[in-house]
């Protein structure tokens, strides 16, 4: 194991159960494909199994433990002998959960992040009966809104430290851990017994204002519906239904505004109207109110015509909260996309005057936060990322190319390009778009869309409304996909003044990146139009370097071009001779491939071959150098591999469609 998935493996089991010596281990294919090959339950301690249960995770498997303890023979409700927690599966996409766990009035044991912004809580508990677990789970369920179904004894969860494997890899981390060990007694007065729900159908009831968090619920729902995949959209349409009618039964939603988003958003996935209505019909029936997310409990009223204003029940709380020292101090700390630059969230802006490059830094900035790459001296982290070329379609595949060719490194899987039209502020395009870019993995990346004239045709940019119906279109495909959604615009004729058009699009940005032609910087200092709100302004001088893509057969040369840093050395001296380990041996090995392949250039080599250079297929060095690496033979092709990406990443070599040589 690793030393990070070993650590987080090792603390969680150690605050479940800190006496135990062995666990029942469980892995399952986590890929729709359910290869049984993958299917494992494996008795005893982390240390025995810690091999096996890597090599699984490595082939797609999740790995998952039994929470409640064991007689270590079977994973069946009688083979559970004690409870060790009871806990609950966050299972929608919501960095807030942490934060309203920790303000509630029973914090979890520990927090885990099961995959992107989902969680797993757990509440340690001594002296729960296994007839009461049951009950306790569905008020959990119950209070928090979570995933229905995790109220078995025997219930396996994903193991910290390890891969979560559905789509992009994800390694389960622990959140924190507090290890406080809860009574059953103060879990079953702190999660109260669900009253039963009344057989009538209930009537819409009175609607306070709607809160931002229910707000954001629905943003989610639809998006959720939206993307859901053939076999499985009526189902995710019953599953936000029952969540988004809790809210509005809670008065936190207006029952018409609920019901006309999930018509639409049924509707744009293929659902017909009376598949939608009965789908809604059943859902309202079974949905309980929900008050997570809101300071104070507050029950359930339910207005018919013939009722008071005024409810005899306890009144709605506030609808702010006011935050004392304690709980500022506990609020996250800003997550940067790139460090003090471009935060992981919101909505902002590349703008300049036409040819000041502000494409080139576009492409520049996606490529360096797809590859985890550091821009311009501050680091990034990497995600999907997403251009959308409005303009210029022609040449954005030149321009991509001139970077790979430039800085010696291709695109990878998580960078991709829309060359489709877009508009934001007619149509299902934002919905459609944020499905898309969710379906490919996309979720919490970062968007540039080239150009925000492209995207609103139409659009007065002068006008307060109209620049606020683009506004709003920003920030609903930002919510839809929980990541940063930056648009390219122009600069006005007064470059004083920033972006062009009205004062509201600059105000609701989070970040704007202001480039220039004379001199060439890219900013996000406000004195040069740029903005920067929860970091000190920084501004960076760049270059555009014409790079000769090829020669034509009459002798033309095709360029393209690519934002270099200014005083920069991509190509650099090589660096220090690789020591020790798997690395030396790889670099040794494929030298002497090299020597051996000598200059001869193969007919299918990439064009960004140097003329001259030595070019080695990279299956062909898997295949011979790995049965040289000492390692058992199942891990020859991974270490192979791990030793040429350092090699890549040190700059010693250059690999591009297939092919290896040295830089």
């Amino acid at each position: 194991m690793t030393t990070q998935s070993n650590t987080d493996a090792i603390r969680f089991l150690t605050a479940l159960d800190p006496e135990a010596t062995a666990w029942t281990f469980q892995t399952f294919d986590d890929s729709d494909r359910k290869d049984s090959n993958l299917a494992r339950i494996l008795h005893g301690s982390l240390v025995e199994h810690a091999a096996e249960l890597e090599r699984l995770n490595s082939a797609g498997a999740g790995v998952f433990v039994t929470i409640n303890k064991t007689n270590l023979i079977g994973r069946r409700a009688e083979n559970i002998t004690r409870v060790r927690a009871c806990f609950a599966d966050f299972d929608v996409a919501d960095p807030s959960t942490p934060d309203r766990l920790r303000a509630f009035a029973l914090p979890p044991s520990l927090i885990v992040e099961s995959s992107p912004r989902k969680y797993h809580a757990y509440w340690l508990v001594s002296d729960l009966a296994l007839n009461q677990f049951k009950d306790l789970q569905k008020q959990i369920i119950y209070a928090w809104s979570t995933d229905d179904k995790v109220h078995d004894l025997p219930r396996v969860m994903r193991l910290p430290g390890f891969f979560h494997r559905k789509g992009e890899p994800f390694q389960t981390s622990i959140v924190e851990v507090s290890e406080r060990l809860y009574t059953a007694a103060e879990l079953l007065a702190g999660f109260p017994v669900i009253a039963e729900t009344p057989l009538t159908t209930p009537q819409a009831p009175h609607v306070c204002q709607p809160d931002v968090y229910a707000q954001a619920a629905l943003e989610r729902a639809v998006g959720a519906v939206s993307c859901a995949a053939e076999g499985t959209r009526n189902d995710e349409l019953n599953r936000q239904a029952f969540g988004l009618f809790g809210f509005v039964k809670a008065g936190r939603l207006r029952e018409s505004g609920v019901r006309d988003a999930l018509h639409r958003a049924g509707a744009l996935v293929g659902l017909v109207d009376t598949e939608v209505t009965a789908t809604l019909r059943s859902a309202w029936e079974a949905a309980p109110p929900r008050y997570e997310g809101i300071p104070v409990t507050r029950s359930l009223v339910i207005y018919s015509d013939s009722e008071a204003e005024s409810p005899a029940t306890e009144p709605p709380p506030p609808r702010f909260t006011l935050l004392n020292r304690d709980a500022l101090r506990r609020l996250p700390d800003m997550d940067w996309r790139i460090d003090h630059v471009l935060p992981r969230t919101g909505i902002g802006l590349i703008i300049g005057q036409s040819g000041a490059g502000k494409s080139f830094a576009a492409i520049d900035l996606l490529a360096r936060v797809s590859l985890g790459q550091n821009w311009f001296g501050h680091d990034t982290r990497p995600c999907k990322a997403v251009y959308c070329a409005l303009e210029g379609r022609a040449g954005i595949k030149r321009r991509i190319e001139a970077w790979e060719r430039h800085y010696g490194h291709e695109m990878p899987d998580n960078f991709a390009v829309v060359l489709d039209s877009l508009k934001l502020t007619e149509g299902d395009d934002v919905h459609e778009l944020a499905h898309a870019i969710l379906e490919a993995g996309g979720e919490g990346g970062l968007i540039v869309i080239d150009t925000l004239a492209q995207a609103g045709p139409g659009i007065d940019e002068n006008s307060s409304a109209d620049m606020g119906l683009l506004i709003e279109a920003l920030q609903r495909l930002q919510g839809l996909t929980d990541g940063m959604v930056l648009a390219v615009h122009h600069m006005g004729k007064d470059t004083s003044r920033g972006a062009r058009g009205h004062s509201s699009l600059y105000a609701a940005c989070d970040a704007v990146l202001a480039v220039s032609a004379s001199p060439q910087t890219i900013s996000t200092d406000n004195a040069n139009g740029g903005k920067s709100k929860d970091a000190e302004p920084v501004t960076h001088g760049f270059d555009l370097e014409s790079v000769t893509l090829h020669i034509t057969d009459d002798g033309q040369e095709i360029a393209g071009a690519v934002l270099v840093e200014r005083n920069s050395t991509p190509k650099a001296s090589l660096p220090k001779e690789p020591k020790g380990g798997n690395v030396k041996i790889v670099w040794d090995k494929l030298g002497a491939m090299l020597r051996e392949a000598g200059d001869i250039r193969p007919s299918d080599a990439p064009d960004a071959l140097p003329v001259g250079r030595p070019t080695v297929r990279l299956d062909a060095v898997i295949e011979q150098i790995g049965p040289q690496l000492p390692v058992d033979a199942k891990r020859q092709t991974e270490r192979t591999n791990s030793a040429i990406t350092s090699l890549i990443n040190s700059g010693h070599i250059t690999h591009m469609s297939g092919w290896i040589w040295c830089k």
